[in-house]
């Protein structure tokens, strides 16, 4: 399934830190850039070309993270959901390791965009200008009109 724009959107509010496995907890979300060996190791579990993994973290240490594979990116961009397949990943097949974390900026940014496109429907409506559209005139008066 490919990613939707509204999806990514709700994902807005987070952005990705460097991580390293040891610092990794159970219950977290983590994204790892494959090595070329890790994503050739994982071409049976999770398919051909995946580039990068995202998911929960269900353990960690200085080795190996295990993740509940949530969804990853091919090397062509697209991005597909997965099943939750729990996958170990060794040292040799982590190229880049990163964190879950929560954006202020960004929540800020989307909560502005959120107010805007509000205002702008109401203004547009005529709701908020106290104007819009004003209804046709009276037809004159039937003594004016010529027989």
């Amino acid at each position: 399934m490919r990613d939707p724009g509204a999806r990514g959107a709700l994902h807005g509010c987070f952005t990705y830190v460097p991580a390293v496995p040891e610092a990794l907890r159970e219950g977290m979300n983590a994204q790892i850039q494959l090595s070329l060996d890790g994503s050739r190791d994982v071409l049976g579990v999770l398919g051909t070309d995946v580039r990068l993994v995202r998911g929960i973290v269900q353990s960690s240490s200085a080795d190996s993270v295990v993740l509940r594979v949530m969804d990853v990116q091919l090397f062509d961009g697209q991005v597909t959901s997965s099943n939750g397949t729990v996958v170990s990943f060794g040292r040799q097949q982590m190229a880049e390791m990163k964190r879950r974390v929560h954006s202020a900026g960004r929540t800020a940014a989307a909560v502005g965009l959120a107010i805007g496109a509000i205002v702008v429907v109401y203004v547009s409506a005529g709701s908020g200008s106290g104007g819009g559209i004003e209804p046709p005139p009276p037809p004159p008066p039937t003594s004016i009109i010529p027989r």
